[in-house]
């Protein structure tokens, strides 16, 4: 499977980030094709190179079109679902105080994972 994930950076070592890279590892390491697109790439990057995962910083850098897009954060999720206008979308929520990290409401948007059930009661 061809796996797009949108993440707003990766250039810290925080918690969203470090999720990216372990689920991006895991998906790679199970044999599907994996690519993050993020604006800011950084030393976080390098700890999924080693495992054939690309890091792009434009949708136009992509291989090849996805089968889904694992989103997270708001705008990333955004632009991969209008750059690849028929392509689903799963969205990962890692919080909802930030603007930046509330689910978008989207009709391509198919399922919806929220770290916790306090999330989910508020995100209702």
């Amino acid at each position: 499977m061809k796996i797009l994930m949108t993440q707003r950076s990766l250039a810290n070592f925080g918690g969203s980030e470090l999720f990216t890279v372990e689920v991006a590892n895991e998906l790679a390491g199970r044999g599907h094709q994996v690519v993050i697109y993020t604006k800011i790439i950084g030393d976080v990057a390098k700890l999924v190179y080693a495992k054939g995962v690309d890091v792009v910083t434009r949708l136009s850098d992509v291989p090849w079109k996805p089968d889904v897009i694992h989103g997270q954060h708001h705008l990333p999720l955004i632009a991969a679902l209008s750059y690849f206008k028929d392509v689903q979308a799963i969205y990962f929520c890692h919080g909802i105080k930030p603007w930046a990290e509330r689910p978008p409401a989207h009709p391509r948007i198919r399922c919806y994972f929220l770290m916790c059930e306090w999330m989910r009661m508020r995100c209702i």
